[in-house]
């Protein structure tokens, strides 16, 4: 096979393994040592309907607006889907060898290596014990804002 045989193709290439975003979350959360907290489906939903009105008032104005529909992104929450490895495999003989769990397993160690970052909620604590001083602070000053008026 020549390279101009197969120039301006599109392959896609997957394991044939199908799973929604969430699953993806969850499997990554636990490799990272972290919770995971899954929201109802009744509340995804919701924010898709504010994110969609939201984009659609955005838009009407002339205001700028995300190249993703959010709407649309949160949409491929609830979608379970892979694609068809058959073109790759009749005109480049290739097919996948690693699954989607290793290889989100090499990932999270790559990225573990490359970042020093730990696992386990040590990491994830002091992050939101951060975050909970940061509140204290802007809420405190915001009291003392109101005390003065």
């Amino acid at each position: 096979l020549r390279p101009q045989e197969v120039s301006g193709e599109v392959f896609s290439v997957t394991r044939g393994e199908a799973f929604t975003p969430d699953e993806v979350g969850a499997y990554a959360a636990r490799l990272l040592g972290y919770p995971f907290i899954r929201l109802p489906s009744l509340v995804v939903r919701a924010v898709q309907l504010v994110s969609c009105s939201q984009y659609h008032i955005r838009s009407r104005l002339g205001l700028r607006v995300p190249g993703i529909k959010p709407h649309r992104f949160i949409a491929m929450l609830f979608f379970r889907q892979t694609f068809d490895n058959g073109k790759a495999l009749r005109l480049l003989g290739f097919a996948p060898k690693v699954d989607m769990k290793s290889s989100m397993a090499r990932i999270v160690a790559q990225w573990l290596k490359h970042t020093g970052a730990t696992t386990g909620l040590r990491p994830l604590r002091s992050f939101l014990a951060s975050v909970s001083l940061v509140s204290l602070a802007i809420a405190r000053l915001l009291l003392l804002a109101i005390r003065r008026r």
